[in-house]
């Protein structure tokens, strides 16, 4: 893997700026927080240190979760946009994906079975009945039965469509290699954060340890 050159340095400088600048806010290291009230008294969003969090649908139920806890008064008047999209590609959004698809095997024995099921996942009774239950595990394709949350309008989340020809750059990669990059290239941006390093320096060990990273990722 290459993460030396001029693009990747011009990617990591911008966003060393954009912390320094305070635009971008990054989590105080520290112990963890085993309270849920403490948890949700601390997040950024809601105790309104930052103007905007780039997060996925899960949110909404731990915003949901944050006002039953802290009260309604302690909670940000919040709402939604759409993602960040390409402007080249408008109406498209990189950060969609589908996460259940159900299928029937070819060589199933219960052919039959399976389909029926199939059938009554998808089904309009099925999506009514998921709607009236709290579900962190996605979004309904079957939109009439997304809800508005305390005033707010789900539309947001259905406005884009799938990009296009878009491939995760660490697709190809071993599964863990994601959790074991996540790390490094943190520690690294925030040792140029703070001063302790050179770009030029904490790129070189970046390099170097995403490599060893991936060789050794089972």
């Amino acid at each position: 893997m290459t993460l030396e050159g001029d693009s990747w340095k011009s990617v990591f400088q911008m966003v060393v700026n954009e912390v320094n600048s305070k635009a971008i806010h990054l989590p105080s290291p520290g112990k963890q927080v085993q309270i849920a009230g403490d948890y949700y008294s601390q997040d950024p969003f809601i105790s309104e240190k930052v103007a905007m969090k780039l997060v996925n649908s899960f949110e909404i139920e731990n915003l949901k979760e944050a006002k039953a806890i802290l009260g309604a008064e302690k909670m940000p008047n919040w709402n939604i946009v759409t993602a960040p999209f390409n402007p080249s590609k408008r109406g498209q959004s990189s950060y969609f994906n589908i996460s259940n698809v159900f299928a029937v095997n070819a060589d199933s024995q219960n052919l039959r079975a399976a389909w029926e099921f199939v059938q009554f996942i998808n089904s309009d009774g099925f999506a009514r009945a998921k709607a009236e239950t709290p579900d962190t595990n996605g979004l309904l394709s079957r939109t009439a039965y997304i809800s508005d949350v305390d005033g707010v309008s789900m539309e947001p989340l259905f406005k884009l469509e799938p990009a296009s020809n878009y491939t995760d750059p660490l697709e190809e990669a071993p599964a863990s290699f994601r959790s074991l990059i996540m790390p490094i290239l943190q520690k690294e941006l925030q040792a140029v954060i703070d001063n302790k390093k050179t770009m030029d320096e904490a790129i070189s060990e970046l390099q170097n340890r995403a490599q060893d990273a991936l060789v050794q990722a089972p």
